[in-house]
């Protein structure tokens, strides 16, 4: 069975190890990054250079809004059934 994570991204000091930390752990075969523009310049290039070399799967889903829990709710609800599917 395939196994997926969807994890939401931040930026500063540290997070992309902790993120690291959860992936290397749960052994996840595919990561979908749900992330800002700042968190996709800031760090998903280290956490996907890591993955390329563990031969895991990711995509990542950049949105513009970041305040509005409401608009990020729906948009992640979308993210998460195109990876149930």
């Amino acid at each position: 069975m395939k196994r997926a994570m969807i994890i939401t991204v931040g930026t500063g000091k540290g997070v992309g190890d902790g993120i690291w930390y959860s992936i290397d752990k749960q052994n996840p075969d595919y990561v979908y990054f749900l992330t800002s523009e700042d968190g996709n310049s800031a760090t998903i290039p280290e956490l996907q250079r890591k993955l390329q070399n563990e031969d895991i799967v990711s995509s990542v889903f950049i949105s513009k809004e970041i305040n509005d829990i409401d608009i990020l709710y729906e948009k992640y609800a979308k993210c998460l059934d195109e990876v149930i599917k």
